[in-house]
């Protein structure tokens, strides 16, 4: 799977959940703090929030409404990222003597008879 397309199968429906769960606070914030908030009071008409209180609510929600459109457009828009190049083995019959113990030690001696070690 390409980096980008899981990236996009994830964050946007997770987007788009915020979003709109974000539009009835935007639209109606009176209704959604009847529906939601107002049991939690006795007397629900003396705790209601001031006008002031539900403009607070509606530019909260708008800011996070519209940064999950500007997300989503970015996510969207981005070119895929580069791929990482792997660095190619040497030989390939280097990996083939690596893969046991017995090989290592095999590799290390014939290493051994090609460099010569520094004289003491």
């Amino acid at each position: 799977m390409d980096p980008k397309t899981g990236t996009l199968a994830i964050l946007l429906p997770f987007l788009l959940f915020v979003f709109l769960i974000c539009l009835p606070y935007v639209f109606w914030p009176e209704a959604m703090w009847r529906r939601f908030s107002a049991w939690e009071y006795k007397h629900p008409e003396a705790n209601e929030p001031s006008s002031q209180g539900y403009a607070m609510q509606r530019v909260s929600y708008s800011i996070i409404a519209l940064t999950c459109v500007i997300m989503s457009v970015i996510l969207i828009l981005i070119p895929d990222p580069p791929k990482k190049l792997m660095p190619s083995p040497t030989a390939k019959s280097d990996l083939h003597l690596l893969r046991t113990r017995k090989s290592v030690d095999d590799y290390r001696e014939s290493m051994q008879k090609l460099v010569p070690s520094p004289r003491k």
